[in-house]
């Protein structure tokens, strides 16, 4: 995961991730692709592995560019799963 200062860090199973007003984080997801979680989002991986990769956003909003077959990359909302 790389901020929009350019920092890295690592997002951990289980672990919120939040961004604050102006903040947006840029996450590569595996080998597949990668997201960015835009400001006021709230986002959590919930399972990566040669399965799924299974991310659950409580609020806010992704871009997402990922190069998989359905049901690899999956996100979870309060309201519909993607």
């Amino acid at each position: 995961m790389r901020d929009d200062a350019g920092k890295v860090a690592r997002l951990y199973l289980n672990r919120w991730l939040e961004t604050g007003a102006g903040e947006r984080a840029r996450i590569q997801v595996a080998q597949i692709g990668e997201l960015t979680l835009q400001p006021g989002s709230r986002l959590r991986l919930r399972r990566t592995d040669a399965l799924e990769h299974r991310l659950e956003l409580s609020r806010g909003s992704v871009h997402a560019k990922v190069d998989a077959p359905p049901r690899l990359f999956v996100i979870d909302t309060p309201s519909a799963s993607a």
